[in-house]
């Protein structure tokens, strides 16, 4: 997710597929979902995973953007972070071992 100084994007419900059209047994085309066009837009790339927090019951991470400084950081829920999985790994990882060698 783009940091917070940048545009916010709304996001709709996805709208019921068109009819075939061309030859009969054509393609139905869906159109567009508000998250498939949001990917067309610009991506931004994780730097880092700073925190995690439980927002209602749903863990939320503290981004740090590539290119952008701590003031650019945002809380993002799991589903905004496709492709940064490694990231996320690591910083459970890195906190498992922090309680670990506390309980020591």
């Amino acid at each position: 997710m783009p940091p917070k100084n940048s545009k916010k994007r709304q996001v709709s419900e996805p709208k019921k597929p068109v009819k075939p059209h061309g030859k009969p047994g054509g393609i139905q085309r869906t159109p567009l979902h508000a998250y498939d066009k949001a990917a067309n837009q610009d991506l931004y790339n994780v730097q880092d995973i700073i925190a995690e927090r439980q927002e209602k019951g749903v863990p939320k991470y503290l981004v740090r953007w590539e290119g952008f400084g701590p003031e650019d950081d945002t809380w993002e829920p799991i589903e905004h972070l496709a492709g940064a999985e490694e990231y996320i790994a690591r910083f459970v990882e890195e906190q498992t071992r922090s309680v670990i060698y506390e309980q020591r």
